[in-house]
């Protein structure tokens, strides 16, 4: 299935699955981003944080049973200039969902100290942000996380019960 909406969250994912040419990377999937928060995908390369966004996209389909996808494009993302422009490309649209892969890589200290506050000012003005990340302070910054591994969802929740010890340890260790 695929992302359904209703008033307390922006984004539900239920039993999605998506991949390449026949090849599955997200299994089974069952989320929730919320409405009006900040959400980060966190999880080690390949643990298929830019698919899921993909799929939110709409640019990548799910494999099983699609209903009610987003529609918006996510065009690739790379160096800091470029998401800053993604950034303020969003803004100029006024979009209530802004879907971004790796915000803060390639930025320094500052850079990624302003860009978070600009999300937490978004959020705070009516914006569902969802960031794939694996900086694990911008991750701690967020609303609500969802933590994967392998295409699979290993946790979700604030990030104080998901970003432990216990779950990092599961995530990023080798399989």
């Amino acid at each position: 299935m695929a992302p359904a909406r209703d008033r307390a969250s922006r984004v539900r994912f239920v039993e999605l699955s998506a991949g390449y040419a026949g090849r599955p990377v997200l299994h089974q999937l069952t989320a929730e981003i919320g409405a009006m928060t900040m959400t980060a995908l966190v999880g080690p390369n390949g643990s298929r944080k830019s698919t899921l966004l993909g799929v939110t996209a709409g640019v990548i389909d799910p494999t099983s049973h699609i209903t009610d996808l987003a529609t918006r494009q996510l065009g690739e993302l790379s160096g800091g200039q470029r998401q800053r422009a993604l950034i303020a490309q969003g803004l100029v649209q006024e979009s209530d969902l802004l879907l971004l892969d790796e915000p803060t890589t390639g930025l320094d200290p500052e850079a990624r100290q302003r860009i978070t506050v600009l999300l937490t000012e978004l959020v705070a003005d009516g914006v569902t942000v969802v960031q794939a990340t694996h900086d694990l302070e911008a991750a701690r910054s967020a609303n609500s996380c969802l933590l994967l591994r392998d295409g699979h969802l290993v946790a979700q929740g604030r990030p104080e019960q998901v970003l432990t010890t216990a779950t990092l340890a599961q995530v990023w260790q080798p399989a």
